[in-house]
């Protein structure tokens, strides 16, 4: 599957924005750095998937993913950034021949806390975010059309057990400065440390987690520099 071609090299990615951080690390001590801070705006879209064991064919779900951003830097190259954002997820079952439909949506209200790390000069930076994430699940909708009763899941009025999304962020991007304010676009890769569904000797499924690779747009439009 492509979705999981990208999990693979967005999970190497997670190696080079540590190493990243490290090198970072020993050369943001600067003198004299004035403190900035920055509030905005983000939009974007998320390509959600679960990662199930024993695992299940999915197609393409996309979703909205969007809120609020602060970034806070006292030393150069590098800031925290916090977010408070609504997260569509879910998944989406390919059934190929099946004359059946199924489709989870799992709707998130997440919290990151970040470390964001830039690198470059002018107007234009790249960079690489890197943190936890927690979210709580506040709606939870089956789309469900059954043809053919013998194919129907048993999971598939299963209730949602944790409600409680644990996630570990990695995202790569570019910041744009202009006149009207700050532009940051980039993609997030999510490794999430939680099931949605239960384990028990009964369940139907050993792992449960989301799965999200996530683009967006941050549009900063207060700033104290």
């Amino acid at each position: 599957m492509l979705f999981t071609k990208i999990i693979k090299v967005l999970k190497r990615l997670f190696i080079i924005i540590i190493l990243l951080f490290l090198i970072n690390s020993s050369q943001a001590q600067v003198k004299d750095f004035e403190p900035v801070v920055q509030f905005g705006l983000k939009q974007g879209v998320n390509y959600s998937s679960v990662l199930f064991s024993p695992g299940i064919n999915q197609g393409i779900k996309l979703g909205y993913t969007g809120g609020f951003v602060f970034k806070y830097s006292n030393e150069k190259n590098l800031a925290l950034q916090i977010e408070l954002n609504f997260s569509q997820k879910g998944w989406l079952e390919d059934l190929d021949t099946i004359p059946n439909s199924y489709q989870r949506d799992l709707d998130y209200i997440e919290l990151p806390f970040l470390t964001h790390v830039y690198f470059g000069k002018g107007n234009v930076k790249f960079y690489a975010n890197l943190g936890p994430s927690v979210g709580y699940l506040i709606r939870d909708e089956i789309k469900a059309e059954i043809n053919d009763e013998l194919y129907a899941r048993d999971y598939y009025e299963l209730e949602i057990d944790n409600r409680f999304d644990f996630n570990v962020l990695a995202e790569l991007g570019l910041i744009f400065d202009t006149r009207i304010g700050s532009f940051q676009t980039g993609f997030r890769y999510a490794m999430t440390l939680t099931d949605i569904f239960k384990y028990t000797s009964e369940s139907f499924f050993e792992n449960s987690q989301n799965q999200i690779v996530a683009f967006s747009l941050s549009y900063y439009f207060i700033d104290n520099r």
